[in-house]
């Protein structure tokens, strides 16, 4: 990979090895660098393979920073006790590890780094100190520097611009780099004004482009190297001022590394001349936060360390890993934070006040450079931004994006966190602050009364004192309910002003608005915040379950037979040689699997089987097991019995080098689930934990063998593999045989009888007892006897349970004491087992132990001191000290001495567990040696309980024990407030340390999950907060287990004998994490609660606003889904209770038996507001003549329709997601009152959301259904008591999965069989009467139209235009009845619909095209010039068709138009406003126009019947009538003209006022349609009624008109009032007239009229008189022939 990028690597949280070859022809460094894209990671590096991962010669360990390690030819490392240089190089070797619990992204970049030819000293000018007190520097020049002090300063001076670049390796210890411009640093040793520093771990590599000042020639760099620690430290460093610069652009790198890459590259100086200062991202860029520059500035990421382990130390704010989509990088930018206050729990920290801040002014440190190269130095002003805008548009991008997180259905903390950053994304936070500035707020006083609450405080202390607030005053009290000052917002008013301004559906914003400050005054009290122990508890089973199974299952059984061991499956026994049964390796992992199947919480089970989808075996948990069993199958290195550490995979949880020495014995385990025995101090902080995995590849578990006839001498614990196969197979003294014992033990080596035969072996029998300390393969020759009388075994040979004693076992110890500008420990001429390094007083000791001589100490030492001792000459109090108290540094160790004897054993009484704190060594603090207590200190970490933060100091259930070598005499000790604490010998002693309070310990560091410590509670504390009261140490008292005589037999010899195989067996690492994923999802539940919770007090109603005030393009719409979220996720199982309080006005319990038996499931619960109910139902109709009764505010519904009650409270929403939901006790406080006579019982009901139907449960609360849930005895998140008022139902399963919304309501007995009643009676009374009407004219229409074609058909009487006429008529009023008639009914759908319009407006049409007809005829028969229509029923028919084709086309696009243009269901705002069905825009503007055409229709018709009436009345009265007849018929034909005329007048006048007051009054209605439609319609089919009621009399007369002829019939009708129209005319035709032709025109007319017209021309003296003087008027027809 040299020179080159490997993009995108993942690394679990397991190491990740590379390599690569550095080439070692040429004269280059390297450079590796790794851009971190997720997760954080710390880097290891070695010039040889790695045989262990904490073991190399470079290190990275700062995670949150620019990951670069420098290989520079003259870099030197310590490499077995001496200092070399690696150069040249060939392979590099580098491993990644993985901090944090997600899966790490990275890149890795190579390059190559010319190095120039090394130049001669002489080449080099000389520096020149620029302080007498303070050593120079030469450019390029190896630093090699030594301080017993820790600090170590040197100067460096350029005389021109230069690129200065440092590479520092830590040789040791962690050193950090500060350096001051042209001024030395403190001589105090502080780092205060320093112009850059770099405080990585470890390692330190930095470029600085600097030049002189301007004027000046030169500038000097002091550069002070610092041991953090206050500790000795040595330094290897080279600094040069040629550095090359290779310009990176920052928005080309992902935003970890690029934010981090922007540590140490400037500070920031505030009005006030305070400097704030970000170097290092790793720990102290707190208030000034440079971030990579995106499209929205966003400092929250990386999480400021404020957040993390070096601030509040808040585990929410782990593992965050982002992906900011929307938020690209941006280029030619620098971005910042300024951190202005930050709150939690209670505690306030304060760093600025906002409007105070002034101007700012940032300053480049010159390790930026711009797109040319040159550096960016010097300061920068900062003027502060503009008022921000609310852009629509923007906000719904970055609303988008929220609900893509609420959507998902595991909500980790990443996604929590991205989720409050997009609220606080620039486009979004500007217009949640435009919407908040229409609202005004106060702010009073509350007092919380018995409260768990944390007080506010903005002082440290005294948080840090209050056990309601602090994890480390916890450690030593409980929070006691107290009275609690809080400060809520109130609401003072809305601005309606602006509101009306800017929004759109002003009363609906106004509405909103005010829901919107509400729930910003309960977001102020956080009621969405869950405890932490919620959390904690769901990863505490999965832990407490996992180490128990470990605990219980792994290890084998004790036994004194095989017999014990029967219950363990076939193949077991009893392993006489360990005293504990073996145990076949498949059994022990299928019972583990059963173990963890039976014990696991049917919660953490649930999303196992989910996981899986066995849900066909959720109740079979054999056959669970199975399966599981089956599917985590891996390769391992198996042993036929037991599950052995040694072979299979495992896992190490381990500290840094650095701490090793200082910490307990490693944690290990056969997967992370593995915990901690004895609480370990360098877990506070400070040192890195990692877990690392150990494995046997395939080839090294086939290597686990032994030689059976060797015995002692055949295994690997005494040779190599090779050795070993060479001795056993290819020895000359091979036996065939031997006399001996394999099978006891399996795993360790044989007993072989020496000189027995194989007559003689059945008389040997070897005596087993337990080993005390075994080696791992086998025991020392002759450890077990071998004796012929068993009985000899249990008489004379056994174990004890404790150990006799103690004895300086090691052979020698050699100290030597190093020089005081030396390090490293001088080169050892000898063999010694170990060695460490030990600081004393004021100088360092190497001390070797192991099996040399005096001399070979002396000659080792050389020059210096030294201390040579023999140790078995030390008794066991001399032992750690080398028989010298005052000089405790000593190679001699302590081990326990086995008993020989029964009387032994027992006369040791027992054994006292505090001896593990002093068995185990710390440091170089002497084994079972006096300990020194300390009190606890306060970590640097705030979140995080009282730790033992010294250097060497480790922790136990007696508090902090000094490592420090000092503190090992008693006055030293006490002197400096320490108390002496010395091992328990007897159980008195042991029992007189008493009790103390074990508890889980949350601190933030490096602990193990789920770590239980003891802490300094008392015991009322200690029971009162659930934890552990428990004796500190126990007493184990000795017991005398006699040997067992085991008889040896002859073996056949097999050489070399296999332990192992590499085959399948179970995964304890993989199917550890289906469970820890699974816990993962539970805990994401709470995740996604809190989440919803807090959504679903703000994000619909701001979305709304927005969309309403600040949208150019806002409608109605904004306001359609502002139904709330679910705010609270549950995962209730069977058998198990959980209950849940919404805001104080409802609670909902899931019970033992509310969850199907081995199920949990899913369920969302949210607040259901009533104002959502005000107007749930919106009616309307296509027509203005009537509407609905609107119900009343808060009306619910049967299936029918009827209102059937009202609800009284606020209700509960649930959304269900899985099945197994059987029942939900349900808990509700009444807040509306309601009419106790119209709606008499209340009950329970699920309401269909969308139609406000309800389903009413038939609860009653008089005792026939026991409330789950006592409302006396629950309390509500606040501490307060829930209202007793609450009533409470248990309702049944729910239909089906989804969502489903309960109420509390007020109802009627008959609630489900009310018939829907949209009218009043009256108005019902009114309709039908209406309809009635048009009843009685459809009828009599209908009689008309049979009568015509009884006529037409039978009597095949010639087409009469009056049949036309009287079939509108009678569709017309058809269409009326039936419309008036189904009115009521409800079987009209609710809206602007075609169906309804064609039955509201096709009768209007026809109508109007009856009474076009009318004007039509009159038309013709007002009009003088008659004579010049060759045609009339052409002309007539021509007249009608043409006024009405327009008439329908206008209909059919009205039908068209409301078809293909229908609207959703108004806007209700939610349900809060009563509103009604509006049309869309086109259809508003056609039912306009539709409005507008029939009024002028109506005003057009009525002017034509005043005008045509008018003209035929003048006719009339034109004409000399000779009989009484015509004079009736003058009459009726004004009297039909003023009817029609004024109703189709008063019918505009009708329309008008409908359309634009909209009365929608019954009454109105009523009377209008009365005199607009049926008068006039009843006054045709009466006037021209075709009925005879007597027979007519028939005359028949042929007359020629125009050459043709024409057949006339007249005859009376027997009724003198329904005369026809009579109209003669004689016209002479032809040149001469010399012929008279007669016409007669009959057609439907208006009004009961008659006309006689007579003209005579006479020709020849023809009588031309054909004037009817019958009393009835002939009907006069036009003849088609």
């Amino acid at each position: 990979m040299t020179g080159v990028s490997q993009p995108s690597l993942e690394s679990s949280n397991l190491p990740t090895y590379y390599r690569f070859y550095a080439s070692p022809d040429s004269c280059t460094g390297y450079r590796m660098r790794i851009n971190q894209n997720q997760s954080t990671v710390y880097v290891l590096a070695n010039y040889e393979p790695f045989t262990r991962i904490d073991t190399p010669s470079r290190v990275r360990l700062s995670r949150e920073s620019e990951m670069t390690i420098t290989f520079c030819p003259t870099d030197e490392v310590i490499y077995q006790y001496s200092y070399q240089t690696h150069y040249p190089f060939g392979t590099i070797f580098f491993i990644v590890i993985n901090e944090g619990n997600l899966n790490s992204t990275y890149d890795i970049i190579i390059e190559p780094i010319p190095i120039d030819p090394r130049l001669p000293d002489t080449d080099i000018p000389a520096c020149v100190r620029a302080d007498p007190t303070i050593p120079c520097v030469r450019d390029g020049r190896l630093i090699e520097g030594y301080s017993v002090e820790p600090t170590l300063d040197f100067s460096y001076t350029i005389y021109n611009c230069q690129n200065v670049s440092a590479n520092i390796l830590s040789v040791n210890v962690d050193v950090d780099v500060y350096i001051w411009i042209d001024q030395p640093p403190p001589v105090s040793g502080e780092t205060t004004g320093y112009y850059f520093d770099s405080s990585y771990s470890v390692d330190e590599t930095f470029t600085l482009s600097l030049c002189p000042d301007e004027g000046k020639t030169n500038k000097t760099l002091f550069i002070r190297f610092l041991q953090p620690d206050n500790g000795q430290m040595q330094i290897n460093a080279v600094i040069k001022s040629n550095a090359i610069i290779k310009a990176v652009e920052l928005s080309s790198l992902p935003t970890l590394a690029g934010s981090w890459m922007l540590g140490g590259s400037s500070y920031l100086v505030d009005s006030n001349n305070i400097t704030l200062r970000c170097d290092n991202y790793d720990l102290d860029c707190t208030e000034y936060l440079p971030t990579a520059p995106r499209t929205y500035i966003n400092p929250f990421y990386p999480v400021p360390s404020v957040f993390t382990e070096q601030g509040l130390g808040l585990r929410q704010f782990n593992d965050i890993v982002l992906y900011e989509n929307a938020s690209l990088p941006l280029k030619n930018a620098f971005q910042f934070g300024l951190m202005i206050s930050l709150s939690y729990n209670g505690f306030t920290m304060q760093f600025r006040v906002p409007d105070e801040i002034g101007e700012l002014t940032i300053v480049f440190l010159g390790r930026l450079v711009d797109s040319q190269g040159r550096p960016l130095t010097g300061p920068y002003k900062v003027t502060r931004r503009t008022d921000p805008v609310c852009v629509y548009d923007e906000f719904k991008k970055i609303d988008a994006l929220q609900n893509v997180i609420l959507e998902e259905t595991d909500i980790t903390t990443s996604l929590r966190y991205e989720y409050d950053l997009l609220i606080y994304s620039d486009p979004y936070y500007y217009c949640q602050q435009d919407v908040m500035s229409m609202i005004t707020f106060a702010t009073s006083q509350y007092t919380l009364e018995n409260s768990s609450r944390c007080a506010a405080t903005s002082d440290m202390a005294t948080y840090l004192a209050d056990p309601c607030c602090s994890i480390y005053a916890s450690f030593s009290g409980t929070c006691e309910p107290h009275n609690t000052t809080l400060s809520l917002l109130t609401l003072q008013s809305i601005d309606s002003q602006r509101v009306n301004d800017t929004c759109t559906f002003a009363s609906c914003a106004n509405s909103v608005l005010a829901n919107y400050a509400q729930t910003l005054q309960t977001a102020e009290q956080n009621p969405c915040d869950f405890a932490q122990e919620q959390q904690d508890s769901i990863e505490d089973e999965l832990y407490t379950v996992f180490r128990a199974c470990h605990a219980s299952v792994i290890p084998a059984a004790n036994c004194t037979q095989d017999s014990d061991c029967t219950s363990f499956g076939t193949g077991s026994y009893c392993n006489y040689r360990r005293g504990e049964c073996n145990v076949p390796a498949n059994y022990i992992e299928r019972s583990f699997v059963g173990c963890i199947v039976e014990a696991m919480p049917i919660s953490i089970m649930n999303e196992v089987v989910t996981m899986f989808e066995l849900d066909d075996i959720r109740s079979d948990k054999d056959a669970i097991a199975e399966f599981l069993h089956t599917q985590n199958q891996a390769n391992d290195c198996v042993s036929y019995y037991g599950v052995n550490y040694w072979s299979r995979y495992v896992y190490e949880y381990t500290v840094d080098q650095f701490a090793q020495g200082s910490a307990f014995p490693s944690v290990y385990g056969l997967d992370r689930s593995a915990g901690i025995t004895h609480y370990d101090a360098t877990m506070r902080g400070g040192f890195i934990y990692k877990w690392i995995s150990w494995f046997s590849s395939k080839d090294l578990c086939s290597r686990y063998v032994k030689c059976d006839w060797l015995g002692a001498d055949g295994t690997l614990d005494t040779t190599t593999y090779n050795d070993l196969v060479a001795e056993c197979q290819d020895s000359p003294s091979r036996p065939t045989g031997f006399c001996g014992d394999c099978s006891t033990d399996p795993t360790r080596n044989c007993i072989v009888a020496p000189g027995a035969t194989q007559s003689n072996c059945a008389t040997n029998h070897v005596c087993y007892f337990e080993t005390f300390n075994p080696a791992l393969f086998h025991d020392p020759a002759n450890y077990y006897p071998i004796v012929t009388d068993p009985n000899q075994c249990a008489q004379q040979y056994g174990s004890c349970s404790v150990p006799c004693g103690y004895e300086c076992a090691t052979p020698n110890s050699c100290v030597i004491q190093l020089a005081p500008d030396e390090l490293q420990c001088p080169q050892f001429n000898g063999p010694f087992d170990a060695v460490t390094s030990v600081n004393y007083g004021s100088s360092i000791y190497c001390v070797f132990s192991g099996a040399f001589t005096a001399a070979q100490c002396t000659q080792s030492a050389g020059n210096l001191t030294q201390r040579f001792q023999t140790c078995g000459s030390l008794s066991a109090s001399q032992c750690t000290t080398c028989g010298d108290a005052s000089f405790p540094v000593c190679g001699c160790t302590v081990t326990p001495v086995e008993c020989a004897t029964q009387a032994q054993c027992l006369a040791q009484k027992g054994k006292c567990s505090d001896s593990y704190y002093f068995e185990t060594k710390i440091a170089a603090y002497p084994a079972v040696y006096p300990k020194c207590l300390v009190p606890y200190g306060k970590s640097d970490i705030l979140a995080a309980t009282p730790q033992c933060t010294e250097p060497d100091q480790q922790d136990s259930p007696m508090g902090c024990y000094s490592g420090n070598l000092a503190d090992t005499a008693a006055a030293y000790c006490q002197g400096h407030g320490g108390s002496v604490w010395n091992m328990a010998t007897t159980q008195a002693q042991c029992t007189a340390y008493g009790y103390g309070c074990k508890g889980y310990d949350r601190s933030q560091n490096a602990i193990l999950p789920s770590t239980l410590r003891f802490n300094e509670k008392d015991e009322s504390q200690c029971t009162a907060e659930g934890d552990q009261w428990i004796p500190k140490f126990d007493w184990t008292p000795a017991v005398w287990t006699p040997a067992k005589a085991s008889q040896l037999s002859w073996q056949t010899t097999r050489g070399i004998v296999p332990y192992t195989n590499y085959s399948s067996a179970l995964s304890f690492e993989k199917f550890f994490g289906i469970f820890e994923t699974a816990t993962e999802r539970l805990q994401s539940i709470v995740y996604k609660s809190q989440l919803l919770c807090r959504v679903s007090t703000s994000k619909n109603a701001l979305e709304s606003l927005t969309c309403s005030c600040f949208n150019d393009e806002s409608n109605d719409r904004c306001f359609d889904s502002i139904e709330s979220s679910s705010n609270t996720i549950l995962n209730p199982c069977n058998g198990i209770t959980t209950t849940n309080f919404l805001n104080n006005h409802a609670t909902v319990q899931f019970v033992a038996d509310s969850i199907a038996p081995d199920t949990c499931v899913l369920v969302g619960i949210a607040d259901l507001y009533s104002d959502q109910f005000i107007a749930k139902r919106v009616f309307a109709l296509a027509s203005s003549f009537v509407t609905y009764i609107p119900p009343e505010d808060y009306s619910v519904y049967n299936g029918a329709g009827a209102v059937v009650g009202r609800v009284i409270s606020d209700g509960v929403s649930l959304r269900i997601f899985d099945e197994g939901v059987q029942s939900i006790d349900i808990c509700i406080t009444q807040t509306l009152k309601y009419d106790v006579d119209q709606y008499p019982t209340i009950d329970f009901a699920l309401i269909d959301p969308d139609s406000g139907s309800i389903t009413a449960f038939g609860c009653t609360f008089n005792g026939s259904i026991v409330p789950p849930i006592d409302p006396s005895e629950t309390t509500n998140p606040t501490g307060d008591k829930n209202n007793n008022n609450q009533k409470c139902c248990r309702v049944p399963k729910p239909e089906s999965i989804g969502t489903n919304d309960y109420i509390m309501i007020a109802r009627t007995d008959d609630w489900e069989t009310a018939p829907f009643q949209p009218f009043s009676d009256s108005d019902t009374r009114m309709i039908h009467t209406l309809a009635a009407l048009f009843l009685i004219l459809t009828v009599f229409g209908f009689a008309q139209l049979l009568h015509f074609s009884y006529c037409f058909f039978i009597k095949k009487e010639p087409y009469k235009v009056v049949y036309l006429l009287f079939f509108f008529l009678f569709c017309f009023s058809l269409i009326r009845c039936i419309y008036f008639f189904i009115l009521p009914s409800n079987q009209l759908p609710s809206g602007p619909n075609v169906g309804e319009y064609i039955l509201v407006v096709l009768p209007t049409f026809l109508y109007f095209t009856s009474f076009t007809i009318v004007i039509t005829i009159w038309y013709i028969l007002s009009n003088t010039n008659i004579t010049m229509y060759q045609n009339v029923f052409k002309v007539i028919n021509k007249l009608i068709l043409v006024s009405n084709s327009v008439l329908y086309l206008f209909f059919v696009i009205i039908v068209l138009v409301f078809n293909f243009t229908n609207e959703n269901d108004p806007p209700t705002c939610g349900g809060r406003k009563v509103t009604s069905f509006s049309n869309t825009t086109p259809q508003n503007v056609v039912s306009i126009l539709y409005a507008v055409i029939q009024a002028l229709l109506s005003l057009v018709i009525g002017i034509a019947f005043i005008y045509f009436g008018l003209k035929i009345y003048r006719q009339f009265s034109a004409i000399h009538a000779k009989d009484s007849q015509q004079s009736t018929q003058k009459a009726k034909t004004f009297t039909m003209a003023a009817i029609c005329s004024i109703g189709f007048v008063l019918h505009c006048i009708f329309i008008i006022v409908l359309v634009s007051v909209s009365p929608s009054n019954i009454n109105f209605s009523f009377a209008g349609l009365l005199i607009t439609e049926l008068v006039p319609v009843a006054t045709l089919f009466i006037t021209y009624n075709q009925i005879p009621l007597s027979m007519p009399k028939f005359v028949s007369k042929t007359i020629k008109i125009s050459g043709t002829t024409s057949q006339f019939t007249s005859g009376g009708s027997g009724n003198s009032g329904n005369s026809g129209i009579h109209l003669r005319e004689s016209v002479a035709r032809g040149r001469h007239h010399n012929s008279t032709s007669t016409r007669d025109y009959s057609g439907s007319t208006s009004g009961n009229s008659s006309i006689s017209r007579e003209t005579t021309n006479s020709s020849n003296g023809s009588n031309n008189n054909n004037n009817s003087s019958s009393s009835n008027s002939p009907i006069v027809y036009l003849d088609k022939k």
